[in-house]
């Protein structure tokens, strides 16, 4: 294949299209819990992303993990308690190639502590 015949020009085109392709295939996204406040019933969870990822997040098991994490502080559930945020954290000359999601969840129920 003689660089930029029509061949090398096709095969060019279609490592580029595969590539593309294979950078926006839908990733599974599990939600790991970062840090939050027992006082005041709050988890916070995240995941990251790249490029133009789809992330298909496993919310059945961000929600197990909360409710863990408020048990263990003495809650009885959890909730989630916003949309989201994002942050871009790597830029290129294209924008922003790789994201942080972070959500917030609400334990529910009186604190053990506080029904005393």
């Amino acid at each position: 294949m003689k660089k930029g015949g029509i061949n090398w020009f096709i095969g060019v085109l279609l490592f580029s299209s595969f590539f593309v392709f294979a950078l926006s295939c839908t990733q599974t996204k599990q939600l790991q819990v970062i840090g939050g406040n027992e006082t005041e019933g709050v988890i916070h969870m995240e995941f990251e992303c790249k490029g133009v990822e789809k992330p298909k997040v496993q919310w059945d098991q961000a929600d197990r993990d909360a409710f863990q994490q408020c048990k263990d502080w003495g809650y009885s559930g959890a909730e989630p308690f916003d949309s989201g945020t994002s942050r871009c954290l790597k830029y290129n000359r294209f924008g922003c190639v790789s994201w942080r999601v972070i959500y917030t969840c609400r334990c529910t129920n009186e604190h053990s502590d506080s029904q005393n």
